[in-house]
């Protein structure tokens, strides 16, 4: 029941935004699309002996290349200006079968097997504030921009045989970057955005559900709270935006 509850109020919110911005749409004054570019590296070292001599490093780097997001802007007269965007949608779905063939039986055997769904949907509001007044038509126009980001995912693991038990794990959460951006002013009405988002926090709580028929049900639930502050997280971004 809770966690329907937490479930309603993340859709809830997520219908407020889009509410919002329905409200606003008379009020747009930029349309944006943006390519993002992705780089986390995670480290973890393991002791290999008792006396804690020798260890071993595991270092992760994932790379993320290419996808886009829609946006849009609210300007107001001082020249600051408001920035909603579509962060990410994803949805993934991946399966594995193992299966062996008996030639002379003529028959098949599942020796294992899964199935992995991913969702993933995240929003972004950045509040951006001209670091100089400049002309409309100037070419350079530097800001300096505050977002937040808030964020729900959840992966889904179903196992294709039954010596293995299904999981659910759901994560939402928020994340919150200070956000140096430059503006290239094209001709007409287009221009060029390059922003590096710096992200100072992180806050997400995690549930992990394993459908183990021995463990009694509040057993088979674990939830975690995280916050972390500066994360390895680099990103990069590349918008276009059109001046409606």
């Amino acid at each position: 029941m809770k966690e329907s509850v937490s479930y309603s109020r993340f859709l809830s919110f997520i219908s407020l935004f889009f509410f919002c911005t329905a409200l606003a749409f008379s009020q747009i004054k930029t349309v944006k699309l943006y390519t993002n570019f992705n780089f986390v590296m995670e480290s973890q070292t393991t002791d290999l002996n008792a006396s804690g001599s020798n260890f071993a490093r595991d270092e992760q780097q994932k790379y993320q290349l290419g996808y886009f997001s829609p946006a849009f802007t609210i300007g107001k007269e001082n020249g600051n200006f408001h920035e909603f965007e579509l962060s990410r949608f994803l949805i993934n779905h991946e399966q594995e079968k193992t299966i062996i063939t008996y030639d002379s039986l003529n028959r098949k055997e599942l020796v294992s097997g899964e199935r992995n769904t991913k969702l993933f949907f995240a929003l972004r509001y950045e509040y951006n504030i001209a670091l100089r007044k400049v002309a409309a038509e100037a070419k350079l126009q530097p800001y300096i921009g505050f977002s937040f980001r808030p964020y729900f995912e959840r992966s889904m693991f179903t196992p294709l045989i039954s010596s293995q038990f299904p999981t659910r794990e759901n994560q939402l959460g928020v994340n919150f970057s200070i956000v140096p951006r430059i503006n290239y002013n094209l001709k007409g009405n287009w221009y060029l955005d390059l922003n590096v988002p710096l992200q100072l926090t992180e806050t997400n709580v995690n549930s992990l559900i394993r459908e183990n028929p021995a463990l009694p049900g509040e057993q088979r639930k674990t939830t975690t709270i995280n916050f972390e502050t500066l994360p390895l997280h680099l990103f990069l971004r590349f918008g276009v935006g059109l001046r409606l």
